[in-house]
């Protein structure tokens, strides 16, 4: 069974260890006999809040932009900031894929989301109070930004 066939859990760092992060996670481990070596991929998962105040932001400043919509806008700052997988044709020409969100761990979704803001602010509205922003929408958005 190929690695990216086999079953994964979040799990939780705990003061001894690691704990599973929700009844799934414990589901899983419990299909293995205590006692049981289990390869573990670390891979901390970005924090909800920081994608949900990404989407919040860029869905606030597409319609004083000429993108025609906030996707499009986000698609341009994943490509201007060269979070694209990218591979050539057999005609020569190169082929540029943005990534997933969801692909991206806790320090990538934190330096996209910072080079965004600087995207934002100097090359699709420059001059944009972006601090003033990000404080306004944190407010209304649930989540810990840790």
């Amino acid at each position: 069974m190929a690695a990216r066939d086999l079953p994964s859990a979040m799990m939780r760092v705990t003061g001894t260890g690691l704990a599973p992060a929700d009844d799934h996670a414990g589901d899983e481990l419990a299909r293995f006999p205590v006692g049981s070596d289990v390869e573990v991929s670390l891979f901390r998962a970005p924090n909800p809040a920081y994608r949900r105040l990404l989407y919040a932001v860029v869905g606030d400043v597409y319609p004083n932009t000429d993108w025609p919509t906030s996707d499009a806008l986000m698609t341009f700052l994943k490509t201007e900031l060269r979070h694209v997988d990218s591979w050539l044709t057999m005609g020569g020409g190169v082929t540029i894929n943005p990534r997933s969100l969801s692909t991206f761990d806790h320090d990538e979704m934190i330096e996209f989301g910072m080079a965004s803001m600087g995207v934002l602010s100097t090359q699709v509205v420059p001059g944009l109070d972006v601090d003033g922003l990000l404080r306004a929408k944190q407010r209304r958005i649930r989540g810990s930004f840790r």
